[in-house]
């Protein structure tokens, strides 16, 4: 009895202490669920009064200290997004504009409007990032509150910004991290909701948010992933870059194609629950396999073309002068402006010419000199009817930067004897003081100290102007340049043909006569003035894109409708384009003859071979070449050291082989006539119209003024005979032409060492008889436009 007592009394026990125990566990539980709840309800005292201590500064910011007045008044000039300016050129095939380049700005972005982005873009954006988006004010309260209370327990503040919030961050680039920047960012983006439509904000953000691999924006996105543009995104690629953006590195799809693939789901099942897509719409998006692009972006060397790197210059000069800026300023906006620059460039033109200049090994046109430096080259080529250029090369092989030594626009060089078109002779026929027709002494003369002489060294007593352009006889050159005056060739040059290089310096006979300029000329003012001459005597500036608009649309500069400048009369450059035939046709420029098609042209060496140019032109195109080193000396033929012979030109050829190439399935066409031109009898005597007096008549292409008034008034009709002795002729300010000196050291005027003889040029000897008079001609009774009287 007495041990089941004990044990009774120690079950008794063993009870009591439970109960104690459990009262205690309870008592502690109460404890802890009562500090529990004081905690919590002390974090959201702490997170309220935070907020509305937040708010309160927001507030006293606002009134008193009138902070970021300037942000929300000027918010659309402070939207300085940094976009690349696109290049379109005219696709062949479809007639549209297509990319052809980008000018990359410091940020990689391409602006696109809301209204060309898909709505399932925008929503899953939305979904993802902010999903009371349209329903707030700027700031979400319950995000916000949430983000302070998740930084009171040491976590992060990611996820309390609203997307307006996030585009402020994205214009202003404060990311400072502190909760001073916190009330700035609130403040900007209230006074944003105020000046902005909800369309207009998603617009924005869209066009700034950082998308991975070096995009910005939504269109550079859809183009790098998808390779097409934002208003050809489906849901399931657009579920997959709204998947970048809060991570880019972490959830980029083609580095970690799993992870995006998770956040991609997460987006699809958010806009589901949301209501902007359908059951079936998630389950199939759901089930799309994403093809990714594998072409990188064009852009992504930071090289440019010439043809680029001509309109990146242009654009600039048009920029200062419209917005009366400076250089620096204009290449900031071309640079990040968001621009769409429509090219002038023809793809079928610039690959015919890059068919030839890619290659610098190429043996056909490009030969290294002794030391192994390779020859240099540049062409342009133009429609002369607008100007437009349809394509340029500034050197020989692979363009290696941005913005390179462009030798088509920026080296300067003498043209030799391409020149005498443009000083010699149109000034000659459009002033009336000569005719094609016209004889022209050919004999020894003596300036000061220099001593000029014919490529072949002969003299041919007189000739005809037809046959000194075809033949590019000096001497008759620069006795027409003497008879007109410097002055007159030089007006020509810089007020009809709008050369930018020549200088009062290049005011003589060795200048304007032989293209012996001090600095020399550009291979795009050449192609330029010679446009004039398939133009009816029309200049035109070129022009490297047709207009610019800027990201809303507007075109800010616009040269589609360009006014021609009468540089000479129609008639003029008529009997000018009838003469240089002659000289494709026959003469020196024999070689450039493009099969079935009217081809006109002029030919042009410098002393020694320095420098080789070729300018022609068809009904089609106008284009001009320039062959040789950047650093002058004579043009090598081939490996064995050979020069060039004087009848092998290499700019010739170069532009021979581009321009049958580009004319290839153009319909053969002739030279347009201009109403008045006529083809009439001609003294050859006087160079005018034949009277009934004037014995050995000829027959050539005449103005209207001279086809009206211009009649031989002589009394007697012979030549004077020549004795050959040197004539003196003396110039205004005489200069001593020998020591005058072009371009990095040249000799002025062309072939003044008598050269090898061309085996095309006439041959006569110094001492050859007076020129004889044939009998009078019957008159052509076909096209056959060459003079029917020879000298």
């Amino acid at each position: 009895m007495i041990l089941i007592k004990k044990c009774d009394m120690m079950q008794m026990a063993g009870g009591v202490t439970s109960i104690m125990a459990e009262k205690m566990k309870k008592k502690k539980d109460g404890k802890a669920i009562t500090k529990k709840i004081l905690k919590i309800s002390l974090n959201s005292f702490i997170a309220l009064m935070t907020v509305l201590t937040m708010l309160v500064s927001i507030f006293i910011i606002w009134v008193f200290s009138g902070a970021d007045y300037e942000f929300i008044s000027n918010v659309h000039e402070l939207i300085n997004l940094k976009l690349n300016t696109t290049i379109y050129c005219m696709d062949n095939a479809t007639g549209k504009y297509v990319v052809y380049d980008m000018i990359k700005a410091d940020e990689n972005r391409i602006w696109v409007d809301i209204e060309n982005i898909t709505p399932d873009m925008q929503n899953a954006i939305v979904a993802i990032e902010d999903e009371r988006f349209y329903v707030h004010s700027g700031v979400d309260l319950k995000r916000t509150t949430g983000a302070v209370i998740n930084e009171l327990k040491g976590g992060s503040t990611y996820g309390g910004s609203t997307l307006t919030q996030q585009l402020v961050k994205n214009l202003t680039g404060d990311n400072e991290h502190s909760r001073l920047r916190k009330v700035r960012e609130i403040l900007r983006a209230i006074s944003l909701e105020t000046k902005l439509s909800k369309s207009e904000i998603l617009e924005l953000y869209l066009n700034t948010i950082y998308l991975g691999q070096n995009c910005y924006g939504i269109e550079t996105a859809a183009n790098r992933y998808f390779d097409k543009s934002a208003s050809e995104l489906t849901l399931a690629e657009s579920a997959c870059i709204a998947g970048i953006t809060q991570f880019p590195s972490e959830y980029d799809p083609i580095v970690n194609p799993e992870k995006n693939e998770q956040k991609r789901l997460l987006v699809l099942k958010k806009m589901y629950e949301l209501g902007y897509i359908t059951k079936d719409q998630y389950d199939e998006a759901k089930e799309t396999e994403l093809k990714f692009s594998d072409k990188l972006p064009i852009y992504s060397d930071g090289k440019t073309s010439y043809f680029t790197d001509f309109v990146i210059e242009q654009a600039i000069g048009d920029l200062m002068e419209k917005n009366k800026c400076t250089r620096a300023e204009a290449t900031v906006l071309l640079y990040n402006g968001g621009y769409k620059i429509y090219a002038t460039i023809d793809t079928k033109v610039q690959n015919a010419m890059d068919k030839v200049y890619s290659d610098p090994n190429n043996r056909d046109y490009f030969i290294k000199n002794y030391n192994g430096v390779g020859v240099q080259s540049s062409m342009v080529i133009c429609d002369p009817y607008t100007g437009q250029v349809k394509g340029m090369v500034g050197g020989v092989g692979q363009k290696q930067s941005q913005l390179e030594l462009n030798r088509a626009t920026q080296t300067k060089r003498q043209p030799g004897s391409s020149i005498k078109p443009l000083s010699v002779y149109a000034p000659a026929i459009d002033t009336g003081t000569f005719s094609a027709a016209s004889l022209v002494r050919d004999n020894p003369i003596k300036i000061g100290n220099w001593t000029p002489k014919n490529d072949n060294g002969k003299f041919n007593g007189h000739t005809t102007v037809r046959n000194a352009i075809m033949w590019s006889r000096n001497i008759p050159a620069i006795n027409i340049v003497n008879e007109l005056s410097p002055t007159v060739s030089s007006d020509y040059l810089t007020r009809k043909f709008h050369m930018t290089t020549i200088t009062k310096d290049d005011i003589n006979l060795s200048a304007m006569a032989l293209g012996g300029m001090t600095n020399g000329v550009t291979v795009l003012e050449m192609t330029a003035a010679y446009n004039a001459f398939v133009n009816d005597g029309n200049y035109l500036r070129p022009i490297a894109y047709t207009k610019i608009e800027n990201t809303r649309g507007e075109v800010i500069i616009d040269n589609t409708s360009i006014a021609p400048v009468r540089a000479i009369g129609e008639d003029t450059a008529f009997i000018m384009r009838d003469m240089m035939k002659g000289v494709v046709s026959s003469g020196t420029g024999a070689g450039a003859k493009i099969d079935g098609m009217a081809t006109a042209g002029k030919t042009g060496t410098t002393d020694q071979s320095q420098n080789r140019w070729f300018a022609g032109y068809t009904p089609y195109y106008c284009g001009v070449t320039w062959y040789g080193y950047d650093k002058p000396e004579a043009v090598r033929y081939s490996a064995t050291g050979r020069n060039y012979s004087r009848t092998s030109n290499p700019a010739l050829n170069i532009w021979k082989a581009v321009m049958a190439e580009i004319h290839e399935d153009l319909p053969d066409k002739e030279f347009k006539d201009v109403p008045g031109v006529e083809k009439r009898s001609t003294c050859p005597y006087s160079g005018k119209l034949a009277s009934s007096r004037c014995p050995g008549a000829g027959y050539d292409y005449v103005t209207k003024q001279a086809a009206s008034s211009s009649y031989c008034t002589l009394s007697s009709h012979y030549l004077p005979k020549l004795d050959y002795e040197t004539e003196i002729i003396e110039e205004e300010d005489e200069e001593d032409e020998e020591g005058n000196e072009g371009e990095e050291g040249e000799e002025t005027g062309e072939n003044t060492e008598g050269d090898t003889p061309s085996s095309d040029e006439p041959t006569e000897s110094p001492s050859a008889p007076p020129v004889t008079i044939p009998s009078v001609p019957p008159a052509p009774s076909n096209e056959d436009n060459k003079p029917t009287i020879e000298f």
